[in-house]
């Protein structure tokens, strides 16, 4: 069965943008984005415009177009563009789709359109061609940390950690005190599982304990790290006599307000929580949402979600509100901000097999999460789901064998999905089997909500295989959906309902 795990424990982690996208979101201060280092390499564009101007080849345009893409200079590259979207003009299908991207809208770059789940080989060019263009770029600007900094971000969203790593420790020698590079830095090494190498980045930094934006990256990854936060005090004197606008404080309020709420002392973390929301980002909104749930007094406005790259927040709010095709869109342009995090795509795919049972959409969001995540388990099980779903039982379980080391909060969810392969491939004994040991398990364990989920599924393979047991376990299936108040267990269950009347 489809999963996706909410979190228990959010933190305040930085988010990890490319350069010129941060730059737009009033993260970076005057000074910080003014240095000469961060200067786009201009000479390189310009002998890409030049060249482009006296011989309109397909050569030419492609050059133009991938330098565009990276530096974000679409405007000054749409003439080339133009011309290689025109049939017969781009020699693979690759360099079209960067120059696709050049023309799209801004809030749309990074989506590549794909006319089969399957068919990710074409991203794939597409971010390779942008690793070589980021490199080509480095070759005349090696001392450009942010360039170094974004060759990072591109290779994380293919799944190449150690090249990620390299071009990012590249980054770090080269100014290991400034806010966009240690921020990315920690992104990085959280997202590769080692959180104590961000933290003592973190802390090792001079400016640290003077930032507000590295000051919340420091108490948020000491609680990923289970580390003891040594900068708290410093944060709280900071927003208490500070001179900084509200934009830059949320997400440090937010650090230590979650801090609080962990800690117990709820009257704090209300106030600090409210702070971060004057004037917040995309990440103390997200955080916000997701501890008013566990704390009273804590909202956060239909207005506030209207904020620029709120996606994480409006696609968990509007998934619990039941407005499950909203809430995917939302998911979507969360992987095209987040294009190297797992949740946005656990997420969307979950809810596209699930409320809106769109088996091929939610391939298609699982292939992409495990692009840059290959070993995560919950992605590979919600894409065997998926591919079961869809007939391709033999693919299914194929994925299904590559799933290893799988934590023991997925263990249910796997012995549930056997099940469902085992009902595909006519096993119906086998596959009830392993349905009802995930359904006592997930009992023993006082889940609710996957118990629910597993009997759904069960009923829904008896009653696809037109078994005497599907009507005993269809009314199982709705007695174990009473009382949770969920929009996605309710619209699983209605589309259940719904097949048995049609059987």
């Amino acid at each position: 069965m489809s999963l996706f795990l909410p979190e228990s424990d959010r933190r305040v982690v930085p988010r990890w943008r490319d350069f010129r996208a941060t730059l737009l979101t009033g993260e970076l201060d005057r000074q910080e984005s003014g240095n000469a280092f961060v200067v786009e390499p201009g000479k390189y564009f310009e002998e890409k415009v030049a060249a482009w101007a006296e011989d309109h080849s397909v050569e030419t345009a492609a050059d133009l177009v991938a330098s565009a893409l990276v530096l974000g200079r679409h405007s000054e590259a749409l003439d080339a563009a133009r011309f290689l979207v025109e049939p017969g003009n781009s020699p693979t299908s690759a360099v079209r789709a960067i120059a696709e991207q050049v023309l799209l809208p801004e809030d749309q770059v990074g989506r590549v359109a794909i006319s089969d789940p399957k068919d990710f080989d074409l991203e794939a060019d597409v971010l390779r061609l942008r690793i070589r263009t980021l490199r080509t770029q480095l070759q005349n600007a090696s001392r450009n940390a942010l360039l170094w900094v974004d060759l990072a971000r591109a290779y994380s969203m293919i799944g190449q950690h150690d090249q990620s790593v390299r071009a990012m420790e590249r980054a770090l020698r080269l100014t290991a005190d400034n806010r966009f590079v240690l921020r990315s830095a920690a992104r990085l090494f959280v997202h590769i599982d080692e959180p104590d190498k961000a933290h003592t980045l973190l802390i090792r930094s001079d400016r640290t304990k003077h930032d507000p934006w590295l000051l919340a990256a420091e108490i948020a990854v000491a609680a990923v790290a289970d580390r003891r936060a040594l900068f708290v005090k410093q944060g709280r004197k900071l927003l208490e006599h500070g001179d900084f606008p509200p934009l830059h404080t949320a997400e440090l309020a937010s650090a230590i307000a979650t801090m609080d709420m962990t800690s117990g002392d709820m009257k704090k973390a209300r106030q600090l929580f409210k702070e971060s929301l004057i004037d917040p980002t995309d990440n103390s909104l997200a955080q916000a949402g997701w501890a008013s749930t566990k704390i009273s007094g804590v909202e956060v406005s239909l207005e506030l979600l209207n904020k620029p790259r709120c996606f994480e927040a409006r696609a968990i709010r509007e998934s619990k509100e039941g407005k499950c095709g909203s809430a995917i869109k939302q998911c979507d342009n969360w992987l095209l901000d987040e294009p190297f995090s797992s949740r946005p795509a656990a997420l969307g795919s979950y809810l596209a097999g699930v409320a809106e049972q769109d088996h091929r959409l939610s391939e298609e969001f699982a292939r992409r999460g495990l692009r840059a995540n290959p070993a995560d388990g919950l992605l590979r099980n919600n894409l065997v789901v998926a591919l079961a779903n869809q007939g391709q039982v033999e693919e299914a379980a194929s994925e299904f064998n590559q799933i290893s080391d799988a934590p023991e909060e997925l263990r249910t969810t796997l012995i549930a999905t056997e099940g469902l392969l085992q009902f595909r491939k006519g096993n119906l004994e086998e596959g009830r089997r392993r349905y009802r040991e995930a359904i006592e398990r997930a009992e023993r364990d006082g889940e609710r909500r996957r118990v629910a989920l597993a009997t759904l599924h069960l009923a829904r393979e008896e009653i696809l295989a037109s078994t005497s047991l599907a009507g005993p376990t269809l009314a199982a299936a709705a007695a174990a959906c009473e009382g949770i108040d969920a929009a996605d267990i309710r619209s699983f269950l209605k589309m259940i309902l719904t097949l048995g009347v049609k059987r």
